[in-house]
């Protein structure tokens, strides 16, 4: 079972490792100048300087005491990032740190509408989430994403 909460800037080193190893698919040039610059923000530091900042929340899913899985949410309802660790997902993880996120979300901001720029892997997730793409693949700043809305919801799942 796993054990969801908020981050802590100890989770950093984990967070960043977690996410760097999962984002290169998203990365056009993974050598190239703009995925260097994306690259820098999920170093420990630039991940504990994310986790202070008052526009956002990260949460963590912990299995067996590690992190497995994160999602970050800034300005009332952007996923910035949700990742969960191949060897986790299709186990509910992915869909457990969701709720959790979102409850936060309205806790915070009143808020259940959001948006993401899902890289074309993740797509199917976030439909299974509610998700509904605004737009084609787009190219921007080195990632290729697919930009994605969900509305609000009234009620949460368990």
């Amino acid at each position: 079972m796993p054990h969801i909460r908020l981050a802590q800037p100890a989770d950093a080193k984990a967070i960043s490792s977690l996410v760097s190893s999962l984002i290169g698919k998203s990365l056009i040039e993974p050598e190239g100048e703009a995925a260097q610059r994306i690259l820098a923000t999920l170093t420990p530091d630039a991940v504990t300087a994310s986790i202070a900042m008052p526009d956002r929340f990260s949460a963590v899913a912990e299995v067996d005491g590690a992190v497995q899985g994160v999602v970050a949410i800034r300005d009332a309802g952007h996923v910035l990032q949700f990742f969960v660790h191949p060897a986790h997902q299709g186990q509910g993880l992915g869909s457990a740190l969701w709720r959790f996120a979102l409850r936060h979300a309205q806790a915070l901001w009143g808020t259940g509408a959001f948006t993401v720029r899902s890289s074309t892997e993740a797509e199917p997730i976030y439909r299974h989430l509610g998700f509904v793409p605004t737009g084609g693949v787009e190219v921007q700043h080195g990632l290729r994403f697919i930009p994605m809305r969900k509305a609000a919801d009234m009620h949460i799942r368990p």
